[in-house]
């Protein structure tokens, strides 16, 4: 999938997520939320880099940002969205408020995406 092909899909993902309710839809907010950022991460990164990465591999997020310079805004946002995907959507640790949370955190990951943009 060539870094178009995941940005369009991040923006799928996004548009889904955005029409749930958060305080009753929250796992699939944070759900659809991660999974367009790890979209727009990886267009971002193809874009910044001219390399489109050799692995897709949601674990390797941090060290790619870190490799391509990202503010630790962009770094933050991710590793929130890690902390967030495992403790709500897994644990069940949420009533919603976590909605929130993972839509800053989809925006802050998007602008970067879209900064780099041709």
């Amino acid at each position: 999938m060539k870094a178009e092909q995941h940005f369009q899909k991040a923006l799928r993902f996004e548009k889904t997520q955005s029409g749930l309710e958060p305080a009753t839809d929250w796992e699939s907010i944070i759900e659809l939320g991660y999974m367009a950022a790890h979209h727009f991460l990886i267009a971002g990164a193809d874009w910044r880099s001219g390399t489109h990465p050799s692995t897709h591999a949601h674990g390797l997020n941090p060290k790619l940002l870190r490799d391509l310079n990202a503010s630790a805004e962009v770094q933050k946002a991710w590793s929130d969205f890690d902390v967030l995907r495992s403790g709500n959507v897994y644990g069940g640790r949420t009533n919603g408020a976590g909605s929130a949370q993972a839509r800053l955190c989809l925006k802050i990951i998007k602008e970067w995406a879209e900064a780099a943009h041709p």
